[in-house]
């Protein structure tokens, strides 16, 4: 009973702690939706593209900051032997259905962190490369006007050449769709295991 009361007396203490905790450093509730390597750092940006860089984010969070060890210095999963006896596993003493059992939890365990690290490499290594190509084509659309090309930025150069359809337009159109096509792809494969980001 005088457990129960310091326990009520504590609580508010506790709870203000936590709000204040929560709203000036640890912000759980905060989404952060930059990502210099893939090309947005501030301002303005359309939801479709809010929506992938905040999901992916939160896998690199996740990945970053709950996963131990972390994925660059893991080793265990370069086959399931490994995982393995990274695991411990010791079946010494064990049924035969409870060896299968173990196993198939085992096996799951080990595509889904196979999963997390490929989405995880994904958007902080290869992400960037596939979009600056597309980038780099973009800068290459020649401008219909008799004006300095160099002084134009990219999506001028993208709507004057719309009509012209020109080589260049039709490349850096091509890279655009594989790239939303890509894009698209790995956030369903980020939504097939999102109930299994938890530690």
């Amino acid at each position: 009973m005088a457990e129960d009361f310091w326990r009520s007396l504590k609580r508010p203490f506790a709870d203000a702690w936590y709000w204040f905790r929560c709203h000036t450093y640890t912000r759980y509730h905060i989404v952060d939706c930059r990502s210099k390597k893939n090309g947005y750092e501030w301002g303005y940006n359309e939801i479709d593209n809010l929506i992938l860089f905040a999901c992916f984010n939160l896998l690199k969070r996740f990945v970053e900051t709950q996963l131990v060890p972390p994925y660059d210095v893991q080793k265990h999963l370069a086959s399931f032997e490994d995982y393995q006896k990274y695991m411990g596993v010791n079946f010494e003493g064990r049924s035969q259905e409870d060896i299968e059992f173990n196993l198939k939890i085992m096996k799951d365990q080990y595509e889904r962190e196979l999963e997390v690290k490929a989405l995880y490499d994904w958007w902080t290594k290869e992400r960037a490369v596939e979009h600056a190509y597309a980038r780099f084509l973009m800068h290459c659309i020649p401008s219909k006007k008799n004006e300095d090309a160099s002084i134009k930025n990219g999506f001028e150069r993208y709507f004057d050449a719309m009509g012209g359809n020109t080589p260049q337009w039709k490349d850096w159109r091509e890279a655009r769709e594989a790239n939303d096509a890509k894009d698209n792809e790995m956030l369903l494969r980020l939504m097939k295991i999102r109930e299994t980001l938890w530690t």
